[in-house]
């Protein structure tokens, strides 16, 4: 489940996934039939364009602040979403974001 990721050592925000100037990346860290955890990293002033999505959403910022559905996140904070109702991501700063999903 967790093959993105190496076992039993410390790992730093900077090698999971890098924040490249105008562009948004994603990783997948883990992934199952019931849940997947996804890592962000948007550079400032990108965005992921609003879509709705058949799952729950939590959102949790590492570093950063974002404009989740009209809603600022900063480094720290979760906010979680419902199914079924529209989400863009807007990075105010450079950001790395967790995304965990119901499945």
């Amino acid at each position: 489940m967790f093959t993105a990721l190496k076992k039993a050592c410390l790992l730093n925000q900077e090698d999971l996934i890098p924040i490249r100037p105008y562009q948004t990346l994603s990783k997948i860290i883990a992934q199952s039939k019931e849940w997947s955890l996804v890592l962000l990293s948007l550079a400032e002033e990108t965005d992921i364009s609003g879509e709705s999505y058949p799952s729950n959403k939590l959102y949790f910022c590492i570093n950063g602040q974002v404009q989740i559905a009209n809603q600022l996140v900063e480094k720290g904070q979760a906010v979680l979403y419902p199914k079924n109702k529209a989400i863009a991501i807007e990075a105010v700063k450079d950001s790395i974001i967790f995304e965990f999903t119901e499945n």
